[in-house]
């Protein structure tokens, strides 16, 4: 490999088995502080660790690792070495916005309760469903005993299309010298 610094983290695709030498997947491990002394330095116990004995390397296993601070016109401050987002996301009504559905009926009178052919009810002659508002008919409500909002309040899931790699950290190499 090139030069690279100490602490330095690169997305790797090989293998878990695979990873070069004097690097280490970003999982979490711990690390005694003796013989890691240099990356101590440089990372502390920001990702874990009692700060005594060991210190953990970064756990990008199904993370997504993102720059810290904040952006030009982004809304968050992210601190280093900060935790964020979540995996499920539970919506809930105030979320969904509103909207309607064009519900037309006929007038006359239902001789069968059978929904077949798209109708909860079959007035003879004519079909449940008007084929087109009469002129200067009024758009109504249901009544909220007649329709719900619908779904189970169940979560589902958060995702943005990914790609599954390993990430890997320096263990050794240039230390990074300040500006």
């Amino acid at each position: 490999m090139a030069d690279f610094y100490i602490a330095e983290i690169r997305p790797f695709a090989g293998m878990t088995n695979r990873v070069p030498a004097g690097w280490h997947l970003c999982d979490g491990t711990l690390l005694p502080i003796s013989g890691y002394e240099t990356l101590y330095s440089l990372i502390g116990i920001a990702f874990g660790g009692d700060g005594i004995t060991n210190f953990a390397l970064p756990d990008l296993r199904g993370r997504l690792p993102l720059g810290s601070g904040r952006g030009a016109e982004l809304v968050g401050n992210y601190a280093y070495a900060s935790h964020g987002g979540t995996e499920t996301v539970t919506l809930t009504s105030v979320q969904t916005p509103a909207h309607t559905h064009a519900f037309q009926v006929s007038t006359a009178a239902a001789t069968s309760n059978a929904p077949a052919n798209n109708r909860f009810a079959d007035p003879a002659p004519n079909s449940f469903y008007a084929t087109t508002k009469t002129q200067g008919s009024q758009d109504q409500v249901l009544g909220a005993d007649t329709v719900s909002t619908a779904g189970a309040g169940q979560a589902h899931p958060n995702c943005m299309p990914t790609l599954a790699i390993n990430y890997m950290i320096a263990l050794v190499g240039i230390y990074p010298q300040r500006p």
